[in-house]
């Protein structure tokens, strides 16, 4: 591959990252909302958190990355779900979607499935799925997005993630850990095809997708940020 198609393909994920980057921030705006709503409802909204092999947890499986436990944990969380999810948005609005989607209903349902009964809550599964997905992404699809995705992925965040993977912290879902690489694992390895279903069976989503982060892309330019 010449240089100068890497240089294109280099710029056009900045040009994703940029033209996209509402979308980004809106999960982590509405995250905020939450935790601040959560506070003044006395801790209420925790009952929308992941408990295993109970019905009612199984909401969980999609709320459950919205809502933490306390500012703290919101923001470690922030500052890795910018930087990964910002390297997965580099490769496309529809697969920043596709990928987070696909992260969260098999992470989540791991949890679900295996998890001690706890509640869990966090985006954390979400994040540490982002990370192994652009590990595996370049190693079975190399090209030079996907391996500088990696490669950054991998100096920035590749020991605190290793490390929160060996946590035997009591308030750590080790588990929604576990189940956020392996969900990462599966999505990047079978990502072809698992995209393509998704756009056959997701395309409203999608389409959802796309409409909002026009949207917020106008809000941004009249509001002049």
């Amino acid at each position: 591959m010449a240089f100068s198609d890497i240089l294109n393909a280099l710029t056009l994920a900045l040009n994703e990252i940029n033209t996209n980057l509402p979308f980004l921030f809106f999960w982590l705006g509405l995250a905020c909302i939450i935790l601040v709503a959560n506070f003044f409802l006395a801790n209420v909204l925790f009952v929308f958190g992941l408990l295993p092999r109970h019905a009612l947890g199984l909401i969980g499986i999609f709320t459950s990355p919205l809502i933490h436990g306390n500012f703290q944990h919101l923001f470690m969380n922030a500052i890795f779900y910018l930087g990964l999810g910002g390297l997965v948005l580099s490769q496309g609005l529809d697969t920043f979607i596709s990928v987070s989607l696909l992260i969260i209903v098999i992470s989540g349902s791991l949890v679900w499935v295996f998890g001690r009964k706890a509640l869990h809550v966090g985006a954390s599964s979400l994040i540490i799925g982002y990370w192994s997905f652009l590990t595996v992404r370049a190693i079975v699809d190399p090209n030079p997005t996907q391996i500088l995705g990696a490669i950054i992925g991998m100096y920035y965040f590749g020991t605190h993630i290793a490390a929160s993977l060996l946590s035997t912290e009591d308030n750590v879902s080790i588990e929604g850990h576990l189940a956020g690489f392996i969900a990462g694992l599966i999505t990047g390895y079978f990502f072809t095809d698992l995209f393509d279903w998704f756009t056959l069976y997701g395309v409203d989503i999608l389409d959802a997708g796309y409409n909002l982060s026009n949207d917020l892309n106008l809000l941004v330019k009249d509001l002049g940020i």
